[in-house]
């Protein structure tokens, strides 16, 4: 909401400005404006401390170093692929694909 205000104010600031009618009319606007926006700041806020708690509380219970403790402490025992590996699924992929390259998606993990 306060973005689109925004940008209307931007195109139409001139008009707003020339006419005293429509300048009274900013004041109530900035007000409600104002209110909406502390409105929701606040309850970012509260939102963020309360994932804040969260993550403290799950990292006090938990035994393996916090939060994703066991899948990070996994992840870095597994051993990096080696690059015959690496190029034996690249092959995979690519006689399955035709040997097209798939585009890139954003938020895919890498195979």
């Amino acid at each position: 909401m306060a973005r689109t205000i925004l940008y209307l104010l931007r195109v139409h600031h001139k008009p707003l400005v020339a006419s005293r009618a429509l300048l009274d009319l900013l004041g109530p606007i900035h007000a409600a404006l104002s209110a909406r926006v502390s409105a929701e700041r606040a309850r970012l806020g509260y939102n963020v401390a309360a994932l804040g708690f969260l993550r403290s509380a799950i990292e006090r219970g938990s035994e393996g170093g916090g939060l994703f403790g066991e899948a990070l402490s996994a992840r870095a025992a597994a051993a990096p692929p080696t690059v015959s590996e690496l190029r034996r699924k690249t092959a995979a992929r690519e006689k399955k694909t035709g040997g097209k390259r798939r585009p890139k998606q954003k938020g895919s993990a890498a195979e």
